[in-house]
């Protein structure tokens, strides 16, 4: 970012992918909102301050709440700020509606949003006078918030989720005190006791909605796993360890996950680990499978890491972005992909059952392919989303009138562009296949010329020129984009040999064998 020298991510979002940022340093602090465009990232809001942590906010998909902590200003009992809430919305945010004053030293606060009600809780800082406290609060309409009197600290992290249009669950944990959770209905608070859990020390806990029903609540021990927990129906089931496969073999300790927000059964889970030999923090990730989850990873050029944020877009790949302390250079992110490519694809069947089947060249499961189609010479069009699963071997049956022509290709799906695939054509009848035609531009030529082709097939091919004797004088290997109209430019000074003026003779193969008509040239000196 021009003039910054820092940027820390504050929030990963994906659906459409976006990024909520800090970025200081240089010309000041400030807040962006970064979209994914194809292949790289581009700001599309800036709030033109510095804010307090963006936390996550609970919300149905595709909208974006957000809460922070707003400027300092000396208060009666010492230094204030704004606990404030707005929403993000494309390319704009809306206009900030102020919760309540916190303590400057408040760091600890989350926030959930349903269709008429919002709700955030923060462990408010006072200076030590004054004893720390768990807030918690409400609104129905804008600027019109209610506090409700609820027991703890929170000063080791709370969180905030939905349980309905009237219902909160909320989750805490403060120094000395074990994670602790509670019910808001309507305006009564309902404690809920503790969460089964083995260590007392916790780091903000965050909460995730669960496909098959309830939430989980993922949490950091002060020890070298985070841990998850799932909540049904009042019921906490036994904690899960998530540990990670450290490249180096000394002792970590982890530092508070983030968990995805997408709507697979088991989140991605996002965390630093603080070496206790070095202090130095590496970031770590568990991809889940749809049967759990799995031993995290340790990303690679990864050390100073802090705070990474994670999130897994439409085709389940998981999105990673992290700051970096050592030094301040930027923001860091990574994504999952499959290097899987496919067979051409094979049509059988008739009338309005064809059936579109291809293979993979190497397992990937759980990964997502476009069965693109094409009526006539018309463009290409997603007609199908394919997941693989454990076999090579995947079909689609496509339902459609026929109506001529139909030519298929298998794309490998990806939200950045820089990593679609797709497979050679195939087309419906199987004898419906464009014959291999050449066109050359009015002759007689000096240097070059230029021959048009059309209907060949996508791949290498192999272009030959003749004498009328029948001797090989030139041959040329471009390459067919697979659009069905291709443009060559023959090269006469690479013949094999100095070619006289006269007439002489081309024929071109495609990637299938298919070879064309022979054309005539005519040569100037």
């Amino acid at each position: 970012m021009p003039g910054h020298t820092f940027i820390i991510p504050d929030r990963l979002e994906l659906g459409r992918p976006l990024a909520f940022a800090a970025v200081v340093g240089g010309i000041g602090r400030d807040t962006y909102g970064f979209r994914w465009a194809d292949s790289a990232w581009v700001v599309t809001w800036r709030l033109g301050y510095g804010v307090g942590f963006l936390w996550p906010v609970a919300a149905t998909p595709g909208r974006f709440p957000l809460v922070w902590k707003g400027f300092d200003q000396v208060g009666e009992s010492g230094l204030m700020s704004s606990l404030v809430m707005a929403e993000a919305f494309g390319d704009s945010v809306t206009t900030p509606d102020t919760v309540s004053m916190v303590y400057a030293g408040t760091y600890g606060y989350s926030a959930a949003v349903a269709s008429t009600r919002r709700w955030v809780g923060a462990s408010d800082q006072p200076p030590p006078r004054y004893g720390r406290k768990l807030r918690l609060l409400y609104s129905d309409t804008v600027s019109d918030w209610n506090e409700v009197e609820v027991s703890g600290l929170g000063d080791n992290g709370v969180a905030v989720t939905a349980l309905d249009d009237t219902t909160a669950l909320v989750a805490w944990a403060g120094t000395g005190e074990s994670l602790k959770w509670g019910r808001l209905r309507g305006a009564v608070w309902d404690f809920g006791g503790a969460v089964p859990m083995q260590h007392p020390l916790v780091g903000a806990p965050q909460f995730r909605k669960r496909h098959s029903g309830g939430w989980w609540l993922g949490w950091a021990p002060n020890e070298n796993h985070v841990t998850i927990a799932a909540f049904r129906d009042g019921l906490w089931s036994v904690p899960e360890s998530l540990r990670c496969a450290y490249r180096r073999p000394e002792g970590y300790y982890s530092q508070p996950p983030d968990l995805s927000r997408d709507p697979g059964e088991y989140p991605a889970v996002a965390w630093s680990g603080d070496n206790r030999r070095d202090l130095v923090e590496t970031i770590c990730v568990c991809i889940p499978t749809d049967s759990g989850f799995t031993v995290a990873e340790n990303l690679e050029n990864s050390e100073f890491g802090i705070l990474p944020k994670v999130a897994r877009d439409r085709n389940g790949d998981v999105w990673v972005a992290w700051g970096r302390w050592r030094p301040y250079d930027g923001m860091y992110w990574t994504h999952t992909y499959t290097k899987a490519t496919t067979s051409t694809p094979v049509i059988q069947g008739a009338g309005n059952h064809r059936m579109v089947s291809w293979v993979l060249s190497e397992p990937a499961p759980e990964t997502w392919w476009a069965v693109l189609r094409a009526r006539g010479e018309s463009a290409f069009e997603a007609a199908a989303r394919v997941r693989a699963g454990a076999s090579l071997d995947l079909s689609w049956t496509d339902t459609s009138p026929p109506a001529g022509v139909l030519r298929y290709r298998i794309r490998r799906e990806s939200v950045d562009t820089r990593y679609l695939w797709e497979s050679p054509e195939a087309r419906w009848p199987s004898g419906s296949r464009r014959p291999l035609q050449l066109a050359l531009a009015p002759s007689p030529f000096t240097d070059g010329g230029l021959v048009q082709l059309s209907g060949a097939e996508p791949g290498p091919l192999d272009v030959r020129v003749y004498d009328l004797q029948g001797r090989l004088v030139l041959r040329q290997q471009p390459i067919a984009t697979g659009s069905g109209q291709d443009s060559i430019r023959l090269d006469f000074s690479q013949a094999s040999r100095p070619l006289a003026a006269g007439v002489y003779f081309l024929r071109v193969r495609d990637s299938s064998g298919q070879l064309s008509g022979a054309g005539k040239l005519v040569l100037l000196r």
